[in-house]
Formats: C-alpha cells, structure tokens, sequence
C-alpha cells in the first residue's frame, strides 16, 4: 500500500474521493462548458483533498513530536517480512495502526520514540500472531522468531484484526484514487472541446 489509512480520517478521506468522482461523473453529462470548466475544478479540489491526508499518511508516524529511527533486521532467513506496529494505550489496550514491510535483509523507519515503552511489533507466525516490545534502547528490531512472545491474552489478535478491516477500507480509497486521477487526465482534453450543435427542433425535413 502507498498509504494506509486509520479508522479517524478513512470515512473522510472516502467520501471526498467519492465527491471527485461524482463531479467527474457530472462533467460527461453537461453540455455547457462553463459548468464542464466548474465541474473539473471542483473534482480536482476534492481530489486535492484527499491528497493532503493520504500524503500525511505515507509514513506511520506523520506527525511525530519525538520521532526516532528504528532499524530493523531481518534476520529470518527470508528476504520478504512483514508485521503490525501496535501502541497501548494509557489502560494498556494494544492498537495496531500500520503495517509494515521490508524487503531484503534491514530498513529504517522514522518512528514517534516520545514513548517507546507503549511500542510493539506483531508478526503471523505459525498460525498465530506473536509480539515483541521495541528495545528502547538499541532501537534495533530483529524480526527471527524467537524473539517473538505468544498472545496469550488474545488483545494483540484483535487489535489485529481491527486494524486490517481499516485495510480494506485502504484498498478501496486506493482504487477510487487511480480511477479519479485517470478520470482527470482521460477528460481534461474535453474541456476545450467545442460541442456538436444540436438540430434545430424546427427544422422540417423534406421529402
């Protein structure tokens, strides 16, 4: 996923996806071509948009007031991994909220260190889904299994499966986005088209 959104700005950012197709949708029916004009401008303001929050949104912590770099090594013997990053919250309920990916043996990722001791990793291991705490002092993850503890209560497993139904909300924004940009481009040559005149509703023709 380019971006992935979390379950505060999904139903916003879809809905001004969903703004910027139906203008588009208008901007074929119209015939005038002011309102043709208006019609285009409008879909590439929401589009705009959207834009800004996807683009918030391309790292996991956007706005981080203390961000830190955490490396992360894989070490698993595979050169694809991925895994969830979860935070507590002050009651120690565990929300996952993006996940990651990493192609071959390390990578870097900016992450909010402020608290560190709240940050968790979970990765599918056997069947199931298993944790580790982000060492706070190396900032170094390792990704081989033994590193990674059983959920034994449960709340990693549905924190989880919370966050990948927001996923599926992703997918979805993700497509409308490629329709609209491919709308915006296929139609920006139609607003300088003149229009075909209509038949004149006198006109009698003649035998």
């Amino acid at each position: 996923m380019v971006y992935q959104l979390n379950s505060t700005v999904l139903i916003p950012v879809l809905i001004l996806d969903g703004f910027a197709l139906f203008f588009l949708y208008r901007l074929v029916q119209v015939k005038q071509q002011s309102i043709r004009i208006l019609a285009y401008a409008t879909a590439l303001l929401f589009a705009c948009g959207a834009a800004f929050f996807k683009l918030l949104l391309s790292q996991p912590d956007f706005a981080a007031s203390t961000p830190g770099r955490l490396r992360i090594v894989n070490n698993t013997g595979h050169w694809f991994q991925t895994f969830y990053y979860l935070r507590e919250d002050a009651a120690g309920q565990p929300r996952a909220y993006w996940r990651e990916y990493v192609f071959g043996p390390h990578k870097v990722q900016t992450l909010e260190i402020e608290d560190t001791r709240s940050l968790l990793v979970a990765k599918h291991i056997d069947g199931e889904w298993r944790y580790q705490r982000v060492p706070t002092a190396s900032m170094v993850l390792k990704l081989k299994d033994a590193r990674f503890h059983p959920d034994t209560s449960g709340r990693i497993t549905e924190a989880i499966h919370a966050q990948q139904r927001v996923e599926l909300g992703t997918y979805l924004s993700e497509l409308l986005t490629l329709a609209v940009l491919f709308l915006l481009v296929y139609l920006a040559p139609a607003l300088w088209q003149p229009l075909g005149k209509e038949p004149s509703q006198n006109f009698i023709p003649t035998t």
